[in-house]
């Protein structure tokens, strides 16, 4: 009889402590859900709390919230501009109208939190519109600083008339030029330099060789140019390069037939294909923005000399791999303009084998078509 008592009692106890925890339980799960001052309910109760969770008490520094929003949306307007599948257009022009809705709830558009910021040339003296009829002048400043002060010219001759002049005008015999001579046509002057090259010195690594030897802030790589004269604008360059602050800025061409070409690229890189589509999706200050561009260009020495051209690879290729390492917009001004060989690009398979192996490709189109 007192072995059931006490089996009795102690059934009873172990009753009344399962209720007691079912009781304690239901009674936490009712303060997680109700106290909002204190307790933010974890996911695995997100099913037992159904009320809408008060967030206003997180401790959260939004300070930033806005320009981390500006950021997106500058890279949101740059992904739209440049997306060349239809289904990615659709996707980012969706989430650019989205972004738009947030921006307008810190009252500006999406146009204006993504428009490109302008700098102060410190170079030349800045430039400002006037009207129409008049177009753009040079406002007088006191910082601007001789173009031979900062730009050296570097080319390649592979055999030019001895009789040629090869600066017609405007820019004299101040700048300062490297030339890699193939032809042993240049002599040497005050402001120019000649080193001699063989034939078997490939184009990149010539250009290697000569930026090795320049001292000032900017390059003119003058590819192709069988003359110099003031419709280069080189004034125009530096400032525009400063303004824009883009890490190179080239000009249009002109051949010998006079025909004009932009000589702008934009370029698409995936799945083993590298396309190249002529043209440009955003101009600012009369020039456009390109991946790639056939002519001349400026471009800030040190990156010139941190990227550099792959010396091994053949001429098909060689400009082209420069500027996908460069990795950034190239600015071009087409009312800067320059006389040159158009780029002679090869037909044969074998002419670009070189670049095709370095990138991998599988295919290379409209640059050949």
């Amino acid at each position: 009889m007192c072995l059931i008592s006490n089996m009795k009692v102690n059934v009873y106890l172990v009753m009344c402590f399962i209720l007691g925890g079912m009781l304690a339980l239901q009674l936490f799960f009712q303060m997680r859900c109700t106290d909002k001052e204190n307790f933010a309910p974890s996911p695995q109760y997100s099913d037992i709390c159904t009320e809408t969770i008060d967030i206003s008490s997180i401790k959260v520094n939004v300070s930033n919230v806005p320009r981390m929003i500006f950021d997106v949306a500058m890279h949101l307007k740059k992904a739209r501009i440049h997306a060349r599948g239809s289904k990615t257009q659709r996707a980012l022009t969706y989430a650019s109208e989205r972004m738009d809705t947030i921006l307008k709830g810190f009252g500006i558009s999406f146009e204006d939190a993504t428009k490109r910021k302008v700098y102060e040339p410190s170079s030349m003296c800045p430039e400002y519109y006037v009207d129409k009829m008049n177009g753009y002048k040079i406002r007088k400043c006191s910082h601007a600083k001789p173009l031979e002060e900062i730009v050296t010219f570097l080319r390649l001759d592979h055999g030019s008339p001895t009789d040629k002049e090869f600066i017609k005008d405007t820019y004299g015999e101040n700048i300062p030029m490297i030339v890699g001579d193939y032809g042993g046509n240049v002599k040497e002057k005050s402001n120019v330099r000649v080193k001699h090259m063989t034939s078997t010195t490939t184009e990149g690594d010539a250009l290697n060789i000569l930026m090795e030897e320049v001292k000032t802030k900017y390059t003119l790589v003058l590819r192709n140019v069988t003359e110099l004269d003031s419709n280069a604008r080189i004034e125009r360059l530096v400032r525009e390069i400063e303004s824009l602050n883009v890490n190179a800025v080239g000009g249009a061409i002109r051949n010998s037939d006079n025909v004009w070409s932009l000589g702008c690229h934009q370029r698409v890189f995936r799945n083993y294909t590298v396309v190249y589509e002529e043209g440009y999706d955003e101009s600012m200050h009369d020039c456009v923005f390109c991946d790639h561009v056939d002519g001349p260009f400026l471009i800030k020495t040190k990156i010139l000399k941190q990227i550099k051209f792959d010396s091994s690879l053949k001429p098909m290729g060689s400009y082209e791999d420069f500027f996908m390492r460069l990795n950034t917009e190239v600015a071009l001004c087409a009312d800067s303009l320059f006389d040159m060989d158009f780029p002679r690009r090869s037909e044969l398979t074998k002419d670009w084998e070189k670049f095709g192996r370095k990138r991998n490709l599988y295919k290379l189109s409209s640059l050949l078509d």
